[in-house]
């Protein structure tokens, strides 16, 4: 029976840990630029715009049939060739996933943006928000301010609770 020998894996601490801070350095960023990227995309896929509607559609559907290793390479290697410009390794990651991540989240929000029912449009046309804003300004307040979050702690227990509370739940 072998084992695993952790001393060897502690000489070269410095560099798993500096591992690990570039990757959650380089996942928070992405996240928090494709995010935004994602909502505006989201935006112009719900505009009335045709090209708007157009131009996003082809992003969104080019970024997310293909693969991001293929989208690394091009922006790695050929981006640098086109535009003249020296990319580094980091630069080259963040604008790849936030492209990527751009496109993915994109589905979400529009979704989330779809599912906005016409009489709170009409609340907040009736407050006085151009409509322009009143879908962006009654999609933040459904979900940042009037629910709780889903899988939060408190929820998962309250709903076992509540699950284990009715006697039905006995029988089963």
């Amino acid at each position: 029976m072998t084992s695993f020998n952790f001393a060897i894996v502690l000489k070269f601490q410095e560099a798993l840990l500096l591992g690990l801070w570039t990757t959650l350095k380089l996942t928070l960023i992405c996240i928090v630029l494709g995010c935004v990227l994602g909502f505006l995309l989201a935006l112009a896929r719900t505009s009335k715009s045709a090209i708007l509607r157009g131009v996003s559609s082809v992003y969104v559907e080019f970024f997310r049939g293909t693969p991001v290793l293929v989208q690394l390479f091009w922006i790695f290697f050929c981006l640098p060739l086109i535009l003249g410009v020296e990319l580094s390794n980091m630069a080259s990651g963040v604008i790849t996933l936030t492209l990527y991540m751009g496109a993915i989240s994109s589905e979400t929000f529009r979704a989330s943006l779809k599912s906005v029912g016409r009489e709170q449009l009409d609340a907040c046309v009736a407050l006085g928000l151009s409509p322009g804003c009143a879908r962006p300004a009654s999609f933040f307040h459904r979900r940042c301010c009037a629910r709780r979050p889903r899988y939060s702690p408190i929820a998962s227990v309250s709903s076992r609770r509540a699950r284990w509370s009715r006697p039905s739940a006995w029988r089963t």
